[in-house]
């Protein structure tokens, strides 16, 4: 059975230990889908080379600061699976390095813990290469599309919209231009005009304004680049957080 393509909005650590109206979605299809394995593309693993780990028991990153005890204290120890880092290395080739240093960080460990809170989905991560270029982004997720086939799901975890310099309160809506951005992309997601995620900077002050920094945009890139001509869209967990993060989430099954 095929595994979907899915990119999740992951927002605030917090989520991790909170139940809302996100980590439900995120709960809902943990009970659609049992893969044999996860390939998780997370914002946080930012690298300047391609990067997976080839580690049994990968350890729980706490990669953030100032949050409360309960949130670094909380335990998410899913397996490795040596099998699906083979399957990683034979489809990029030269092109990716194995790092043990690395472990599970929380743009993976705050979705995972609400969709498979047993822990018994094994998990590889792969990096994001900022080195790359977007379109490079995308042919990496080419490159991975077919293991999607021998029953592992490829997840991207980020933010469409991600400007931490300009958040403010959650009681205010979501800035004017944040809204534009992520209705932009999720029309060219919808229909199929990947070319302008690609070239998401030609959308010029707004999307300069919406992505400051590619680490949270480029995994949505590579995700897009694992997606079959057949696999039917479902846009999810449309809203925002702190009026400059887009949760916005796509599947693609």
């Amino acid at each position: 059975m095929r595994m979907p393509s899915i990119f999740v909005g992951h927002g605030t650590p917090m989520n991790a230990i909170s139940n809302n109206k996100y980590t439900e979605k995120w709960r809902d299809i943990g009970d659609l889908f049992k893969p044999k394995g996860i390939i998780m593309i997370s914002a946080h693993w930012f690298t300047n080379q391609t990067l997976t780990q080839e580690n049994e028991h990968p350890e729980k990153i706490n990669d953030m600061y100032g949050f409360p005890d309960k949130l670094y204290e909380m335990d998410y120890s899913p397996n490795g699976s040596l099998t699906l880092s083979r399957e990683i290395k034979e489809s990029l080739g030269e092109e990716v390095k194995i790092d043990n240093s690395w472990g599970i960080d929380h743009g993976a460990w705050a979705v995972l813990v609400h969709m498979y809170p047993k822990a018994d989905i094994p998990l590889v991560q792969l990096s994001v290469n900022g080195s790359k270029t977007p379109q490079e982004q995308f042919i990496l997720g080419q490159k991975i599309a077919h293991l999607r086939d021998k029953g592992f799901m490829i997840i991207a975890s980020g933010n469409i919209v991600h400007n931490l310099s300009m958040i403010r309160s959650q009681s205010e809506p979501a800035y004017p231009w944040a809204v534009l951005f992520d209705d932009y992309i999720e029309e060219a997601i919808v229909h199929r005009h990947y070319e302008k995620c690609i070239h998401y900077l030609d959308f010029g002050q707004v999307a300069k304004l919406s992505v400051p920094s590619p680490d949270h945009y480029y995994p949505l890139l590579t995700l897009l680049g694992s997606v079959n001509e057949d696999d039917q869209v479902t846009v999810f967990n449309k809203d925002y957080e702190l009026s400059s993060l887009s949760m916005t989430s796509y599947i693609f099954n």
